[in-house]
C-alpha cells in the first residue's frame, strides 16, 4: 500500500512540475508578446512625432501651430502612460515567471527526495528478500 502511495505522490509532483512548466512557457510568450507591443507603441510614437513635426513646419498659422503642438502634447502622455502600463505588466510577468520558477525548483527537490525515499525503501525490500532467502 505504501508502494503506491508513493508511486502517486512521484506522479503527482511530476504532473506540478508539467503543470507549471506550461505556465512558465506561457508566461514567458505573454512577456516576448509586451515587448513587441512595446516596440510597436515606440515605431508608432516616432512615426507620428515625425509626422507632427512636418506638419509644424509645413503651417505658418499660429492657431493651427497651436493643435499642432497640444496634438504632440497628447500623443506623448499618451506614449508615457501606455509605457507605463506596459511597464507595470512587465514587472508583473517578470515577478510571475520567478514564482514559477521557485515551485518548479521546490517541486524538483520533492521529486528527488521521492525518489530518493523509494530507492531506500526498494533496497530494504531487498534485503529483506535476500535475508529470507538466505534463511530458508
Amino acid at each position: 500500500m505504501d508502494e503506491k502511495k508513493a508511486d502517486n505522490s512521484i506522479i503527482n509532483t511530476k504532473v506540478e512540475i508539467r503543470h507549471a512548466e506550461d505556465d512558465l512557457f506561457q508566461s514567458k510568450k505573454d512577456l516576448n508578446q509586451l515587448e513587441i507591443l512595446e516596440s510597436n507603441f515606440s515605431i508608432i510614437n516616432k512615426n507620428l512625432n515625425q509626422c507632427i513635426d512636418l506638419l509644424n513646419i509645413s503651417v505658418k498659422n499660429k492657431r493651427i501651430n497651436n493643435k499642432i503642438q497640444s496634438m504632440c502634447d497628447e500623443s506623448f502622455v499618451s506614449y508615457n502612460k501606455a509605457m507605463f502600463n506596459i511597464d507595470e505588466e512587465r514587472d508583473m510577468i517578470v515577478e510571475q515567471i520567478n514564482e514559477i520558477e521557485n515551485k518548479i525548483d521546490l517541486l524538483n527537490e520533492k521529486l528527488k527526495e521521492e525518489l530518493n525515499k523509494e530507492e531506500v525503501n526498494e533496497e530494504r525490500e531487498e534485503a529483506v528478500e535476500t535475508e529470507t532467502i538466505e534463511e530458508n
